[in-house]
């Protein structure tokens, strides 16, 4: 399979010219997807009901470069339909296989805009059915919201930072186990429902 060229120009966003992922004449604002490892990571949004994520790690703490991990441009927000467009082009272009690993992250709080994640996670599995669909929140949501990702088939939940544990556990109660990392807790969630 030939290799789809990725390139960053500018594209016209609303009123304003700002930099852009281009591929074969789709293109979205940088920060719209990046890679870490062998995940893709969906930014939907700069808002946040709570600090920040990426603020919780520490002031010293960096994404790469090379990941195109970007704040979204002020203002931008993308629908369902680019994020999945998105992830088409880079599960092609980077030849990722037919099982990604997507997570809905960024610089803000994916489940604020629920809608879109909704939609987005649809249009996901409708291509790549047996994905793994993964959302880093941090948790500050209605209790409502696991049974609704667990209906949309999200895979998992990550949830940072791990000074809000006995809110989430009080506010989800569903099977967890504890992943430790260098410096931080995740808690991964198994987002099926619970045996009797």
């Amino acid at each position: 399979m030939a290799m789809m060229a990725l390139t960053t120009s500018p594209a016209l966003f609303g009123r304003r010219v700002l930099p852009s992922l281009t591929c074969r004449g789709f293109a979205a604002p940088v920060g719209t997807i990046y890679k870490l490892g062998k995940t893709l990571y969906l930014s939907m949004t700069n808002e946040c009901n709570a600090r920040r994520l990426i603020d919780t790690r520490g002031p010293g703490f960096k994404v790469s470069p090379e990941s195109g991990f970007k704040r979204l441009p002020d203002g931008y927000e993308p629908d369902a339909k680019t994020l999945a467009d998105l992830v088409n082009i880079r599960v092609k272009s980077e030849n990722i296989g037919e099982n990604p690993t997507i997570a809905f992250a960024g610089y803000g709080e994916p489940l604020l805009r629920r809608k879109v994640l909704t939609e987005t996670v649809a249009r996901i599995r409708d291509t790549y059915p047996q994905s793994s669909v993964r959302v880093v929140t941090n948790g500050l949501v209605g209790r409502s919201i696991v049974q609704h990702l667990i209906d949309i088939k999200v895979s998992n939940l990550l949830y940072l930072p791990f000074f809000y544990l006995s809110r989430f556990f009080f506010l989800f109660r569903v099977c967890y186990k504890l992943v430790f990392s260098l410096e931080l807790i995740y808690v991964c969630l198994s987002l099926s429902p619970l045996s009797k």
